[in-house]
């Protein structure tokens, strides 16, 4: 019987020579797994690369590959080399179902906390190889031709080179990014965070095709950093950033860039932003804190920081945070400009991408200068411009920003609220003949730095200015009306603007302020008054009448403590609404019913 299929096999052998392997015979073995039936182009990929080393060494290289199965699948005698010879490197492990192989230059301290899978000699060149994988027959199942220059990755600081969609083909430049610079696998061997994912999953992984939509456009939602304040016109430029979120974040990988096209890493070292607070990047090193600049946090619990980039465009310009250069995921964007028409084709394509994701609000179908932040001519050098909100669904509409008269970087960004103005009335109403004495109260966000104007009038009479005085955030007047014998109106006017150019101008109406008759009620009247709470329980009010009656007792700011209502005799036990005890003071009470009106004070004792 076994004879029979020697021969068998032998003619086929003949007649359609094929691989041994492929044709399994009972009772013999042939010396190669049985996955290897399995294994297809496509089955196992070069994933990332980082061919320009780790911040420790430029020797430190590595080769990531990638089973896209969901079979283990045995790599004994397969090859991953250069087309140039250097390197070559033969293989003999077993990469498991949707797992990760990693390939070390020298030693196994390239990534420190990683063990390798395979260590190698032979250096990749920093100026691109065209790297293929076979099987144990020699069968090509992956490459990535980067012989005239590698598709992504950087070199100082090091970004490893990325596929981003493992499934599609590596000979696509558009399939290749680099780190994001947020996402991070691994140490080096000076125990530095790696900006790569060696094994596992890559920070631009992205499931779609490519070509089909780009996976490297953000904004981000889920990475809370914003640019909430830019100083553009400035004798030194700088731009402030603020992290919105819940937790720490490291902002050491992050990048800002503008029309000159020159990426700018934020920091040299680990950053963390707190949640809350501020990092404040300078285009000139004078007066950065160096240890802030190292990542340290200085006392005013602000991040210092400064790069080296010729300064922004008073006029047309832009500033692009991106997760990574040449390549990264976009974070968030602003721009500005002092004319109209359209930017040159290699300016504005930062713009345009985030505008074809939605993430950029434009007018028309193309980004313009009138698109973005357009009253650039009007920043003066001791001002700023800056974003109203901060959220993780920004999408930078040009609204959102506004000029600052007073920067703010490492700070909260003003308010813009408009100043606050109240009155109070002395006595409080309801009102009896006589004079009441009416106090305008002005409270702004930020100084004010002219003289408020405020006027009244009593009906149709001619406006009377009210003398204002104050300094700072705070001012007030007052004015007097000497006959009150009816309900008035009472009109008030006022302007107020602060050094923020925040601003009230508003004109109101008090209409039909109370007025009660002086000779009703004047026989009700209230006991013990002053009243010492350890000499009697209550407060009784006496002689209001047969009549139903409700007292109202207000303190002498005019808020309502407690209404009794009653027949006869009330009583008050000196709490409020709530059932607390009111504090030791003057309190206004008054009374109504069908018969008679009173108004009083009342003095409680401690």
């Amino acid at each position: 019987m076994f004879k029979n299929k020697m021969i068998l096999f032998l003619l086929l052998s003949v007649i359609c020579p094929v691989p041994a392997s492929l044709i399994p015979i009972p009772g013999i073995s042939w010396g190669y797994p049985l996955s290897a039936f399995a294994v297809s182009p496509g089955d196992v990929v070069i994933n990332e690369i980082m061919w320009m080393g780790t911040e420790a060494s430029s020797y430190d290289e590595w080769i990531e590959l990638y089973n896209t199965t969901g079979q283990d699948i045995d790599l004994t005698n397969w090859t991953l080399k250069s087309v140039d010879g250097t390197p070559q490197i033969v293989l003999a492990s077993t990469i498991t179902a949707n797992g990760y192989c990693i390939l070390e230059r020298t030693d196994d301290l390239v990534i420190q906390d990683i063990p390798a899978d395979k260590i190698y000699s032979g250096a990749l060149s920093d100026t691109g190889e065209s790297l293929v994988l076979t099987d144990s027959y020699d069968i090509e199942i992956d490459s990535v031709p980067c012989s005239s220059g590698w598709f992504a990755g950087a070199k100082v600081p090091n970004y490893s080179m990325e596929r981003i969609n493992p499934v599609e083909s590596g000979w696509l430049a558009a399939n290749w990014g680099n780190n994001n610079g947020l996402t991070s696998n691994g140490i080096d061997a000076n125990n530095t965070a790696l900006f790569a994912t060696p094994k596992a999953q890559n920070s631009i992984y992205y499931d779609g095709m490519i070509g089909e939509d780009d996976p490297s456009v953000g904004p981000m939602a889920d990475f809370p950093v914003r640019i909430t304040e830019v100083a553009f016109a400035a004798a030194t430029d700088w731009v402030e950033v603020y992290n919105y979120g819940a937790t720490a974040v490291d902002i050491s990988g992050l990048m800002l860039t503008d029309l000159d096209g020159i990426d700018s890493r934020l920091a040299n070292a680990k950053t963390m932003l707190a949640p809350g607070r501020y990092a404040v990047v300078y285009w000139d090193e004078t007066g950065v804190d160096e240890t802030d600049e190292a990542g340290d946090i200085n006392s005013n619990k602000v991040i210092d920081l400064y790069i080296a980039d010729t300064g922004l465009s008073a006029t047309d310009d832009e500033v692009v945070l991106m997760s990574a250069p040449s390549g990264g995921q976009y974070i968030d964007a602003v721009c500005w400009s002092n004319g109209f028409g359209e930017f040159a084709s290699s300016e504005d394509k930062d713009l345009r991408l985030l505008a074809d994701h939605d993430q950029w609000v434009i007018a028309g179908d193309t980004v313009t200068k009138s698109d973005c932040w357009t009253d650039s001519s009007k920043v003066k050098s001791d001002q700023s411009i800056g974003r109203m909100t901060v959220t993780a669904a920004d999408t930078n509409a040009k609204s959102d920003w506004q000029i600052f008269q007073l920067p703010t970087p490492g700070q909260d960004n003003p308010t813009f609220a408009p100043p606050l103005v109240a009155l109070t009335f002395d006595p409080p109403p309801p009102f009896k003949a006589g004079q009441v004495k009416i106090t305008l109260q002005i409270e702004a966000s930020y100084p004010i730095v002219e003289v408020p104007q405020a006027a009244f009038k009593e009906g149709p009479d001619d406006f009377q200015d009210i003398i204002l005085s104050g300094t700072g955030k705070f001012w007030q007047g007052a004015f007097e009306i000497t006959q009150f014998e009816e309900e008035k109106n009472i009109t008030l006017r006022y302007k107020v603007i602060d050094q923020a150019k925040n601003s009230s101008e508003q004109e109101i109406i008090y209409l039909g302020l109370a007025y009660v008759p002086p000779e009703y009620g004047e026989q009700m009247y209230c006991y013990p008054n002053p009243w010492t709470r350890s000499s009697a329980a209550i407060l009784k009010f006496s002689n209001i009448g047969e009549a139903e009656s409700t007292i109202k007792i207000f303190t002498l700011n005019g808020e309502q403590v407690k209404i009794l209502t009653g027949l006869g005799e009330l009583y008050w036990d000196g709490t409020n609404e709530n059932g607390a005890k009111v504090a030791a003071g003057i309190y206004i009470y008054y009374m109504e019913n069908s018969q008679c009106v009173k108004r009083g004070k009342i003095a409680i004792l401690k």
